[in-house]
């Protein structure tokens, strides 16, 4: 019986083998190193705000600001936001793995005037939940930029800060601004008045010389 020879040589079959498992061994690693999907914690809102009008926004990350509420995220402990009149509430979640003993909130809004309330918590709760725990009792404001949240000694994930702004700065900077215009206008009257006056007496002074010297015409 003949036999023919092979067309492909044993060394050849074994590169062969060798490249396919080279080709599985990147795949695989391939496959192992890949950066796995966010955790659903990961794409949390770092920021939740229930605006006085009742409206909820949301910021996920930082440097994004949300048109409705002008609201930021400045750093990892720092939120920006212009206070309005009515009650305005944000749930910040903390940064994990970092010791945080501060949160600085930036009031744009400098002219507002209200109370404060903090609250803490160690899960995700909705802005209205009962089971936050407050802190600090109210914490009265008035024309502030600059709050200072204090965490020290304090072991919690998510922080609660709960804003009521009143209309009265509004009110007060409207009456004086009032008040202004009104003293402007009694101030011009007033000028105005005297100047009338003075001219008023010179026409009498005029006429009782013109009649003193007979050269007022006669009726």
């Amino acid at each position: 019986m003949t036999r023919y020879p092979s067309s492909i040589s044993r060394p050849a079959i074994a590169i062969l083998w060798l490249s396919l498992l080279c080709a599985a061994g990147f795949m695989l690693q391939t496959v192992f190193s890949a950066e796995a999907p966010e955790s659903r914690d990961e794409v949390q809102p770092k920021i939740e705000c229930l605006l006085p009008d009742g409206q909820t926004c949301a910021i996920l990350r930082p440097h994004d600001v949300d048109p409705r509420s002008s609201a930021t995220i400045i750093d990892d402990t720092t939120v920006s936001c212009p206070l309005r009149q009515g009650e305005t509430t944000f749930v910040i979640a903390l940064p994990k793995n970092v010791n945080c003993d501060q949160l600085t909130f930036v009031n744009e809004n400098a002219g507002a005037s209200g109370e404060l309330k903090i609250a803490v918590s160690e899960s995700r709760l909705e802005a209205n939940s009962p089971k936050w725990t407050e802190i600090d009792g109210i914490i009265p404001f008035s024309h502030k930029r600059l709050f200072n949240v204090s965490l020290v000694g304090i072991e919690t994930k998510f922080v609660r800060l709960s804003f009521h702004v009143d209309p009265t700065s509004n009110v007060a900077d409207r009456a004086a601004s009032s008040f202004q215009s009104s003293a402007l206008a009694s101030a011009i009257n007033s000028r105005f008045a005297k100047v009338h006056m003075q001219r008023a007496e010179m026409l009498l002074v005029f006429e009782s010389l013109i009649a003193s010297s007979g050269a007022w015409p006669n009726e």
